[in-house]
């Protein structure tokens, strides 16, 4: 039985959570996974934990990230893992220095964001390191192009697979008791408040909405106790949107809110391939969605399956959102069993 480890983060956004995908997913092939969870202390809070099942092997390991490499040395050279997946910049390129130039592993790295997106020093370090990975993973075919450009790697060495979605997490997680204010057209954004997810264009939207629309509410599920997400909630109050904007904070059953959702708004900068997008096509949710990544529009198909805007446009967002209406559920995007294995088909060809 082939042994993998897995290191993310004790976060809990979208590439911890595709990381814990693939982790369940390799384990039901039969490999033999450990999810490695990096933290700065010990006693730092792991969100991701709350979505870690029984079966999963789990290890912690925490330091500070400038010794980070050295630690994960000391762990990895007398185990007998023959591959480590990481798909976060930093966490990346320990994987190569460690895996691949030291320890002789095969190292996986996955790309978790728009490469253009990232900081000069992020695009440096990759475009020096990531052409030094076994297996080099995009989420989608213009991420390859932008990694080979930017990365100077040849498309050849990159792979793409999409985000696989946790169908049985889902299945699961829609079954736990939840209900919206009667009466009230319910909106549902999902994700870190971020300036990447861009909060600000979308809050101005839902006042534009009300005016046409009172009877409306917006959830806003994910951690929201940083700079931005503050003033955010100090524009809901500019925009007398107290009482129709509700911030939830972290869940860790988002699912609850989805599936009694209206609609969910996307209203991000740029993305890599937004899962919680995929997941809400999953469950049949309306889409309003910014254009923050090409394949926004290649997935909601010409509008069939929610409607596309430009990024930071107010009012086509606020428009959007008013005109969205019921559909069907996106079975195209069920990834879990068709582009996995894509990915399953890279490690045997390292066997």
């Amino acid at each position: 039985m082939e042994k993998i480890l897995l290191l993310t983060n004790a976060k809990c956004g979208g590439a911890e959570r595709v990381t814990l995908t693939f982790a369940k997913i390799l384990h039901s092939q039969g490999y033999d996974v450990t999810l490695l969870i990096y933290r700065i202390y010990e006693d730092d809070r792991c969100e991701l934990l709350a979505f870690i099942p029984d079966g999963i092997k789990v290890d912690y390991i925490s330091c500070r990230y400038r010794s980070l490499i050295w630690r994960f040395y000391k762990y990895l050279r007398n185990s007998d893992f023959k591959y480590v997946f990481t798909s976060l910049p930093l966490l990346n390129y320990v994987n190569i220095i460690v895996s691949r130039f030291l320890l002789n592993k095969v190292s996986i790295i996955r790309e978790c964001n728009t490469p253009s997106r990232h900081s000069k020093i992020i695009r440096f370090m990759s475009a020096c390191l990531y052409r030094f990975a076994n297996i080099i993973i995009s989420q989608t075919d213009d991420m390859k192009k932008e990694m080979a450009n930017l990365y100077r790697i040849s498309e050849n060495k990159i792979t793409t697979v999409y985000n696989p979605i946790d169908t049985e997490l889902i299945a699961k997680s829609i079954q736990a008791e939840f209900k919206f204010p009667g009466d009230y057209k319910i909106y549902v954004a999902v994700g870190r408040v971020q300036p990447q997810k861009d909060y600000t264009t979308m809050l101005k939207a839902f006042a534009e909405l009300l005016k046409k629309q009172p009877n409306s509410l917006l959830y806003i599920i994910g951690e929201d106790q940083s700079e931005y997400a503050i003033k955010q909630k100090t524009l809901v109050n500019q925009l007398n949107l107290h009482g129709s904007v509700f911030f939830e904070g972290f869940q860790s059953n988002p699912y609850k809110y989805l599936k009694g959702a209206d609609c969910f708004v996307l209203s991000s900068e740029y993305e890599g391939l937004p899962n919680v997008m995929l997941e809400a096509l999953y469950l049949g949710i309306p889409i309003v969605a910014t254009a923050s990544v090409p394949i926004v529009e290649d997935v909601l198909q010409g509008n069939r399956y929610g409607i596309c805007v430009p990024v930071k446009d107010v009012d086509l967002l606020a428009k959007a959102m008013y005109e969205i209406k019921k559909v069907g559920k996106h079975l195209g995007f069920n990834l879990s069993q068709n582009t996995f294995v894509r990915f399953l088909s890279l490690l045997n060809n390292r066997n």
